[in-house]
């Protein structure tokens, strides 16, 4: 692998440069490619990675690995970000009566994947951005475990702490809905039911 050290870095766009350590041009890094979640790259960073070019032609750093951090930060991390959407469909999937919502999680998920991918793209390329209010529309509306994915995936929206303290906030709203009709053991009628009760008291 090569090595170099970080000599620029715009944290609010998610990346910088690369100065090789045996000379040459400086080579691109993408926050994406950094294989530490949840830190964030500093100029005077040593760094081990791959180069790689890019749609564009550019040298780019891959595999980044930054000397002092522990991969297994990331890896940890990402082991509890997935198994979060997966204990969610497997209690969807024993919920009695319930399990037609899968559907729709995951048609939306595959929708919300596709929009990161997108977005991420974008980023990279300059053009045109997906709003934020589109994605976390799309995370509201049932696409949160295809959200998850394509953060893990793309490395994308992950540093913004207002946009994943509002993104967890619909996840924690889809988890404890479903944890709370599972305890209770609400039939879907009984809470068609309930939920007409609730907009009858609303509209008076």
């Amino acid at each position: 692998m090569a090595k170099g050290r970080i000599v620029h870095w715009k944290s609010d766009r998610g990346f910088g440069f690369v100065r090789p350590q045996n000379g040459g041009q400086d080579v691109f890094l993408h926050i994406s490619d950094v294989r530490h979640a949840g830190y964030e790259p500093q100029v005077g960073d040593d760094v081990s990675y791959s180069v790689k070019q890019d749609g564009q032609g550019r040298r780019r750093a891959a595999g980044a690995v930054i000397d002092g951090v522990p991969r297994t930060r990331r890896e940890w991390i990402d082991v509890v970000a997935v198994l979060i959407p997966v204990g969610f469909f497997f209690n969807l999937s024993i919920l009695d009566g319930y399990r037609l919502a899968l559907i729709p999680y995951f048609g939306v998920s595959i929708v919300t994947v596709l929009l990161y991918a997108a977005d991420k793209r974008r980023a990279v390329t300059g053009e045109w951005r997906v709003s934020e209010a589109n994605l976390q529309l799309l995370g509201l509306m049932g696409g949160w475990p295809g959200a998850i994915l394509a953060q893990l995936l793309f490395r994308h929206k992950t540093r913004k702490v207002s946009f994943q303290l509002f993104f967890w906030g619909i996840v924690a709203a889809h988890v404890g809905f479903w944890t709370w009709l599972s305890v209770v053991g609400m039939s879907p009628e009984e809470l068609r039911e309930h939920f007409l009760a609730v907009a009858s008291w609303l509209t008076r």
